[in-house]
């Protein structure tokens, strides 16, 4: 079972949640819309359906809705959406810092929207390592809102779901029967404060067809 995204044998489906059952099916050559995906998806509480896709967009009119400061900040964060819809990780964490006022909000919520829109968009940190189980469990886009720091656990934890790392916990009502999860999702948190440090200085590049040859 698959929520919102699966890859089998190079081709990616994503479900539109619709009342048809249709999912996109992307491969090299391109996509279309089917009912006889060979995956079966599960469709949590709260998970919304997608608009259907329409050809000869324009990938320039979303960066109107972004307040981005640089083409390498469009770069980074089109690059972090092409990549959570691929039905393999490991996946980028998206963190998004700006004074308040600034749109970070908004710019998570749109990545959100694009790739796994729910009722929830955005939400409080987890309290503990089983309610972020919960969350990734029933969502493909795990996104959290105004953080002021990460604790250790949930540093670990997040780590854990972006790159592929299982977590259980103690079936309800039982004392020793586990509920386990075991995958990997696209992560987009945002903050005031700088919650994550950057180790080792990464290069940029200056434009998205340089981005795609790397």
């Amino acid at each position: 079972m698959f929520t919102r995204v699966a890859e089998v044998d190079g081709t990616i489906y994503i479900d539109l949640a619709n009342a048809g059952w249709e999912t996109i099916k992307v491969t090299s050559s391109g996509w279309t819309i089917t009912k006889d995906a060979p995956v079966r998806f599960r469709r949590p509480r709260g998970m919304l359906s997608l608009p259907y896709p329409v050809p000869g967009g324009n990938l320039g009119l979303l960066r109107d809705l972004l307040n981005l400061e640089s083409d390498n900040d469009w770069a980074l964060y089109v690059s972090c959406v092409a990549q959570a819809l691929r039905g393999r990780g490991p996946y980028p964490v998206l963190v998004l810092y700006g004074e308040h006022g600034s749109a970070k909000s908004t710019a998570a919520r749109v990545y959100r929207r694009i790739l796994d829109p729910n009722k929830a968009d955005l939400r409080s940190p987890p309290r503990n390592e089983q309610d972020l189980r919960i969350q990734a469990t029933n969502g493909w886009v795990v996104a959290y809102d105004n953080l002021s720091s990460i604790p250790e656990w949930l540093a670990n934890a997040l780590c854990r779901v972006s790159t592929g790392g299982g977590m259980s916990t103690r079936e309800l009502y039982s004392d020793d029967d586990e509920v386990l999860f075991e995958g990997q999702r696209p992560i987009v948190l945002n903050g005031i404060e700088e919650i994550f440090e950057i180790g080792k200085e990464i290069d940029t590049w200056e434009t998205l067809d340089e981005l795609a040859d790397k």
